[in-house]
């Protein structure tokens, strides 16, 4: 049976919760209509990222996070070029929510902060960075969030490796080319504010996340080895610092591999120790699954996993499930993820993984009525001796 990585599946997964389906029919009420219009002038436009970018500044400006999030779905539900780009825009509400929050004005939270892979995390606590210049009142953010969604989800992880992300992300320049001056502070904050390891290790997830993007940012100074890219990885001598690494240099090996899958696992398989190998898999099929989700044949992916030693097989599918709880459809993430690990394509094993990861992310994803819908849609069979569906 595969090793569940449950680090992975509460620093990649949405873990947010929610209450009613989206009525796609219908318009959201709290867009005024001046918004729909400049909405549908981003239709024409030669540049629709920038386009977009600046219409929820508007709409941030002008009628808060609440409508904000009501336009983040209308365009993730109808342009797909937005969906594959949705993390980058999650930012601006986490930096909107953050002006609010240091202001002493409270802000309407909702399961919507876990849109797209807790991009709203790493947008406040890189703003909470730039303009406090310390973390102190980070956790004391985290704990708040965590109280106002009492309840319905548990946020508090995905907002440690937001921490762990904004304070990387902040460096100080005078540490540009220096892995260890660039990640230093962030550990050091991680050993603080990380109540156990497992806080420590979510909290590295955000440090280590930083790092590998640094490395394609020439400013930073930094040499990336291109035979041995999980380097950083295997000199970390404390065990969550190390599956922090492995768990996060995804994005890295597929940039080096030219985003293919397959070529960025040949770095994976290089991984003697099983363990670190399995969570490095499951996440780099996690970070695939965002894209391939919207393909209605995704059996190609399901072929590489086979492709690969046999250790990594349940993992990698595993992480296909859990990219698709990530990246979905707003609220209806577990539709496509259930469908994977019913599929007739895998063994009996890989589904029983598959569903102990999307079963769990689920579990903490949506409320317990909602999380209940997905264990009927798994079937008894696929949820006895889990725990996940004992409601």
């Amino acid at each position: 049976m595969a090793k569940i990585h449950y680090a992975l599946i509460l620093s990649a997964i949405i873990v947010g919760v929610s209450f009613l389906f989206l009525d796609k029919n219908k318009q959201p009420d709290i867009i005024n209509k001046a918004a729909i219009t400049d909405l549908d002038k981003c239709k024409d436009s030669q540049n629709k990222i920038g386009c977009w970018s600046d219409l929820l500044d508007v709409v941030l400006e002008n009628e808060g996070i609440k409508a904000a999030w009501d336009i983040y779905v209308r365009l993730y539900d109808t342009e797909p070029v937005f969906a594959e780009n949705c993390h980058d825009f999650t930012h601006k509400v986490g930096d909107a929510a953050y002006d609010k929050y240091s202001k002493g004005e409270d802000f309407e939270v909702t399961s919507q902060v876990a849109y797209c892979s807790y991009g709203f995390f790493h947008g406040f606590m890189e703003i909470m960075l730039q303009k406090e210049g310390n973390f102190d009142g980070a956790h004391e953010f985290c704990d708040y969030l965590e109280e106002k969604l009492r309840g319905q989800t548990s946020v508090l992880s995905s907002c440690l490796h937001g921490i762990g992300h904004g304070v990387t992300d902040g460096s100080d320049p005078r540490a540009y080319g220096s892995v260890d001056a660039l990640i230093g502070p962030g550990k050091d904050l991680c050993e603080k504010i990380g109540r156990d390891d497992y806080g420590k290790q979510i909290c590295g997830t955000g440090v280590f996340n930083s790092l590998e993007l640094m490395y394609f940012e020439p400013k930073y100074k930094l040499k990336l080895n291109y035979d041995d890219p999980f380097f950083d990885c295997r000199r970390q001598t404390k065990p969550y610092f190390k599956q922090a690494c492995y768990n996060n240099f995804k994005v890295l090996v597929m940039k080096i591999s030219d985003m293919d899958f397959r070529k960025a696992a040949d770095y994976i398989e290089d991984i003697k120790e099983d363990f670190y190998a399995q969570s490095a898999i499951d996440s780099l099929a996690t970070y695939n699954g965002y894209f391939i989700l919207r393909n209605l044949d995704y059996k190609y992916a399901i072929d590489i996993c086979h492709d690969l030693q046999p250790r990594l097989h349940e993992d990698c599918i595993a992480g296909l499930g859990a990219g698709f709880m990530t990246g979905g459809e707003p609220d209806r993430e577990y539709i496509k993820a259930v469908e994977l690990c019913k599929s007739p394509d895998i063994t009996g094993k890989e589904s029983e993984a598959c569903f102990r990861r999307v079963l769990h992310a689920s579990s903490l994803r949506y409320s317990p009525d909602k999380h209940k819908e997905v264990c009927q849609l798994a079937g008894s069979k696929n949820t006895q001796d889990m725990g996940y569906c004992n409601l």
